[in-house]
């Protein structure tokens, strides 16, 4: 269980920008900077991902306001020995004018992601996504 005081390092905060048609990072929790290269805060999704990777998140986060869900990624790093995971929980929200887009974020992870990171570059990702439908449905077979 999280304490939302423990948990501000975990959060990142991501605001749609359309004239670039590209995310940018708004705030970032010392543990999401720590996992990766660059610093997050005011970065674009393209300047931190390479291209495909960048195009990939951007395409699911879009998904998850057209759909209406929520998204769970898991991630684990490509370690010789140990397993290591991570996970981070989408949620997409939009600003006070209801029209713009923002993704909030938290990451959570099983390792020491500023040590881990710099040195297991690659990752192997899943995505399950969870809506407020689901859950009814899970309700009603009880």
């Amino acid at each position: 269980m999280f304490k939302f005081p423990r948990s501000l390092s975990h959060l990142a905060v991501f605001a749609y920008d359309c004239e670039k048609d590209d995310y940018v990072c708004r705030l970032a929790g010392e543990m999401v900077n720590d996992s990766h290269p660059t610093n997050l805060k005011n970065s674009l999704l393209s300047e931190v991902y390479e291209k495909n990777l960048a195009n990939k998140i951007r395409s699911d986060w879009n998904h998850v306001f057209e759909a209406k869900n929520a998204l769970c990624v898991t991630a684990q790093l490509d370690h010789p020995v140990e397993k290591l995971y991570s996970w981070r929980f989408i949620l997409p929200l939009y600003n006070t004018t209801g029209r713009g887009k923002v993704i909030l974020s938290l990451s959570v992870y099983d390792y020491d992601a500023a040590y881990y990171h710099n040195k297991y570059l690659k990752k192997k990702y899943c995505k399950h996504e969870l809506s407020a439908d689901d859950l009814a449905k899970r309700r009603e077979l009880r």
